[in-house]
């Protein structure tokens, strides 16, 4: 890939990640979200959005999600945003191997993160909820899912293995906060276990990250509801109960009704499991961004919020007034 900000040529190979046609003021436009494997080659990857607005009728029916590209343009800045202004797009044939080098993975081992994952729930002292979050990872379906699972589509944590990887660092942090707020860490670490496993079947891990048909249908929310209820059924003794309060971490962790969640959080460890959720998400998705300027800073489309690439390295602060039109802070 050649590529840069500024109206730089983009050219290479891509993958399609999703494609839509839209209706704009002059007539169809392709819309897609493309990945590139940044040079030197090697397991960096960029995902951008792309924009073809000639000529679209002669080859939207040839580009497929899921399949790699040969695509041409710009590299403009629109609404804030790096995206491609396409100028030409070619289908390439590929092995499924080929395709595979362009779909993001987590940095998270998946013999290592399921061990940790499974140290955590065997660590839960409550006999009852150690038996379902012990019960759901041996489900056939669970441990054949979570480990390649995305955690979502684009947002935060878009990788095979992405909700691997969230999981595990929400219940890092959920382990470390419970005894500062005084919160019932079993309650935490299980409510953080279950908050999206629905991702499992309502997002397919295979090439595009799709939304399946039970997932469009019903949701994750539902689809982890409805697994939970099936595993603890079949545990002797299972109070109806605790059933609720473990349904209700997944219904109530997106915070808001506005945000999908039908009900809203009701006891403080679901408060924390909605918070470190969002947390999560939010840090993982300002570390997606790709800077705009020499400066350092990205645009984060889904805030609506400007991020600054080197914020978190003090080693990368220019030691000189904050440029111009800046205050002048220390007198000397």
């Amino acid at each position: 890939m050649v590529a840069g900000s500024g109206g730089k040529s983009i050219k290479g190979v891509a993958f399609v990640k999703t494609k839509s046609v839209q209706e704009a003021k002059n007539g169809p436009a392709l819309f897609l979200d493309l990945v590139f494997r940044k040079d030197p080659p090697g397991p960096s990857l960029r995902e951008i959005p792309a924009r073809l607005w000639e000529g679209v009728d002669r080859v939207s029916d040839q580009i497929e999600s899921g399949t790699l590209i040969y695509a041409e343009g710009q590299e403009i800045i629109f609404n804030g945003e790096n995206q491609i202004r396409l100028s030409r797009i070619q289908p390439l044939k590929a092995t499924p191997e080929e395709i595979r080098e362009y779909i993001p993975r987590a940095p998270v081992s998946v013999t290592n993160g399921m061990e940790r994952l499974r140290e955590y729930l065997e660590s839960l002292e409550d006999p009852c909820l150690r038996a379902v979050g012990l019960g759901l990872l041996a489900d056939p379906e669970v441990s054949q899912a979570f480990p390649v699972a995305p955690a979502a589509k684009k947002n935060h944590h878009a990788a095979l293995g992405g909700l691997l990887e969230h999981t595990l660092e929400i219940m890092e942090m959920g382990h470390r906060i419970a005894p500062v707020l005084g919160l019932n860490r079993d309650l935490l670490l299980l409510g953080l276990f279950l908050h999206d496993i629905g991702k499992c079947w309502e997002i397919s891990s295979r090439p595009g990250f799709s939304y399946t048909d039970e997932g469009r249908l019903v949701g994750h929310m539902y689809l982890g509801c409805e697994k939970v209820a099936q595993v603890a059924r079949g545990i002797d003794g299972f109070p109806e109960t605790y059933l609720r309060v473990l349904q209700h971490f997944i219904l109530s962790h997106h915070g808001e009704m506005a945000y999908g969640s039908p009900v809203l959080p009701s006891t403080p460890e679901a408060m924390a499991v909605h918070f470190l959720d969002n947390l999560s998400g939010q840090i993982n998705a300002m570390r997606k961004v790709q800077p705009q300027d020499k400066d350092q800073w990205g645009f984060e489309k889904n805030r609506g919020a400007y991020i600054w690439k080197k914020g978190s390295d003090p080693s990368a602060w220019e030691h000189t007034p904050l440029g111009e039109g800046g205050r002048k802070v220390f007198d000397r």
